[in-house]
């Protein structure tokens, strides 16, 4: 798999972008109830009814009375109740909307740094198998000068236990690489077990960017992180919260109309 792929495997197995998007749905649906107008109320009522006996002389109990009526708050644009609850949802939509983008660039990183952790692994296998090929070689050349005469026998021991050495860097060579494949199927999302999984390049093809200086990398950082963004938005969120809840403290006002018969 290329790193292309990966990054596209990673984001669409990722739950908790998921759960990220879903924020941003329920940030938006927070927005529009806060821009819902209060809806009327209309009540009726008929009261002093001869249930159980009628009316008489002696036992009065009349007549029935009928109530229509109809109310709707105004407080709402009076104080600006409507305005400040709107703002501050409006503030939450756009930190949610940050935090998710950041949700994004760490799950993109996190299969990068994972995918070139493969390709070190795997070209640190190929170096220990050149090595183990090598001092097998050696060996091979010093067992022939030893049997001839030419070398001791002492030598050959010391090539042998540097080929063992070897070979037990190969071992842990190889552990290593099963090791980042897991970590990188795993931030996949990948549960299945594929031993013929593998990645694509090499560390050969990778360019090494030009590292900024420290304040042009500070400043690209600030204007550039979204969570940085988020944590401003939530910060005007607080502020715009505590506006909100200043323009609930104003009391209600409701205008009624009505009849009554």
């Amino acid at each position: 798999m290329t790193l292309d792929q990966i990054i596209n495997t990673t984001l669409l197995a990722d739950p908790k972008l998921r759960a990220g998007f879903e924020a941003i749905n329920q940030a938006h649906a927070e927005a529009l109830q806060a821009s819902l107008r209060p809806n009327p109320t209309f009540g009726i009522a008929q009261t002093l009814l001869p249930l159980t006996r009628p009316f008489t002389e002696d036992a009065q109990g009349g007549p029935p009375q009928l109530d229509l009526g109809i109310s709707y708050p105004i407080d709402w644009y009076v104080f600006g109740k409507r305005a400040a609850a709107m703002q501050a949802a409006a503030l939450g939509v756009r930190a949610s909307e940050a935090e998710f983008a950041d949700l994004v660039r760490l799950r993109v990183l996190g299969a990068a740094i994972a995918y070139f952790d493969v390709l070190e692994a795997r070209s640190l296998v190929d170096l220990a198998r050149q090595d183990v090929a090598n001092f097998r070689q050696v060996e091979a050349i010093t067992q022939r000068a030893v049997e001839g005469g030419g070398r001791p026998q002492v030598e050959l021991g010391r090539i042998r236990l540097d080929r063992l050495t070897a070979e037990q860097g190969l071992r842990d060579a190889e552990n290593a690489l099963v090791a980042a494949k897991a970590r990188l199927r795993a931030i996949m999302g990948l549960a299945d077990h594929d031993p013929d999984f593998d990645v694509q390049g090499n560390l050969e093809e990778i360019g090494v960017a030009d590292i900024l200086p420290l304040e042009e990398a500070y400043a690209v950082a600030i204007r550039n992180r979204p969570d940085i963004a988020a944590l401003h938005w939530r910060s005007h969120q607080g502020r715009a919260e505590m506006w909100r809840e200043r323009r609930q403290a104003y009391p209600e006002m409701v205008p009624q109309i009505g009849y009554t018969r």
